[in-house]
């Protein structure tokens, strides 16, 4: 039964109008993540054959289409593990921490840019990894992971003595 069938006949039996929410129902997520991902593949294939053929130099949009297809169809198999029973507990698991896990991720990033646009403006005149904003993005991950602390405290710092003097305490707070 279609979407609009269902609604014709509460309509005319009932004479209940059906939200969009229960109209929604119908569709099916995972039938509508394999068409796209069809027609990205389809559309990112074509686009590649065109540069391929030099018809075309789109290769940022030929390599988001066909990257993005790609994590499509991954994702669509994550419907196929569904089907086992120690699976399916992953799955279950997964989309009940969904919403908690993307909650925290936009939390996150929401604290990662506020200390990179931080770090770029306040340390960006002193110190040469902190002269553009993907520099500084570059260089506070790699400190949060441990990988730059040395080289970040000692090298580039230009003129200002308290820049100097906090990035040392920090790097001795840190060993």
């Amino acid at each position: 039964m279609s979407p609009q069938e269902f609604s014709r006949f509460l309509r005319c039996h009932r004479g209940v109008t059906v939200s969009l929410s229960d109209r929604l129902e119908f569709l099916n997520g995972w039938y509508l993540l394999l068409v796209t991902s069809d027609l990205l593949t389809v559309l990112g294939t074509v686009l590649k054959i065109g540069i391929e053929a030099k018809n075309f130099s789109g290769y940022d949009v030929c390599s988001i289409l066909l990257g993005t297809s790609t994590l499509l169809v991954w994702v669509g198999v994550i419907r196929y593990l569904t089907f086992f029973q120690k699976y399916n507990i992953l799955i279950v698991t997964l989309r009940v921490a969904l919403p908690n896990v993307m909650r925290f991720c936009c939390c996150v990033a929401v604290i990662y840019l506020g200390y990179c646009f931080c770090g770029w403006i306040v340390l960006g005149p002193h110190h040469v990894k902190f002269r553009s904003l993907s520099m500084v993005s570059e260089c506070l991950f790699s400190l949060v992971n441990g990988d730059d602390r040395g080289d970040t405290g000692v090298t580039g710092v230009t003129g200002d003595t308290q820049v100097t003097q906090g990035l040392q305490v920090t790097q001795a707070a840190h060993r």
